[in-house]
């Protein structure tokens, strides 16, 4: 995926490419500060230095492939992939609150479908906290399905990519 420029809502034009190192910090920022969206049954509980290092190490070794929006002034919203995209596994989705119902999240869900379907891979599964009501709407809106329990406190969700 190369870099793309795209339009949200609001009118503002913002870059959509791979993430780097440099947004390490911005990106665990926004995943501290937006947690509390989530209604989350367990806390994220670390400091934002420590955070900051957990996502240089994870963008450094490719762990967690990420693709995120950036406008001119501020990271808008991030997706990550856990691993391979192939798989499919949407470790996180997080969208600056000030960008919330803009369009960034689709983008970003609908980036990562084509990034799936470009690898063969066979859907999209993200797990949700079940006290999530705004998140749990999202994905079915975008046509995830419920499938199940992933634990006490998380829905696992899917949604078929078929090939172009």
């Amino acid at each position: 995926m190369s870099s793309n420029k795209i339009t949200i809502k609001t009118g503002e034009v913002a870059e959509l490419r791979w993430a780097v190192i440099e947004d390490a910090h911005d990106i665990a920022v926004m995943e501290l500060e937006s947690a509390k969206y989530e209604n989350r049954e367990e806390p994220i509980v670390i400091s934002e230095e420590d955070f900051t290092r957990y996502w240089q190490w994870r963008l450094h070794s490719n762990e967690c492939p990420t693709v995120v929006v950036r406008g001119e002034k501020m990271l808008m919203g991030f997706l990550s992939f856990e691993k391979n995209i192939k798989d499919g596994f949407i470790m996180a989705l997080y969208i600056n609150p000030v960008y919330m119902r803009m369009g960034v999240g689709t983008i970003l869900v609908g980036t990562a479908e084509n990034l799936v379907r470009s690898q063969h891979g066979k859907g999209l599964y993200v797990d949700v906290e079940i006290r999530n009501l705004n998140g749990l709407s999202f994905y079915k809106k975008l046509g995830f399905v419920e499938d199940g329990m992933a634990s006490y406190h998380l829905i696992k969700m899917y949604k078929e990519v078929n090939d172009a």
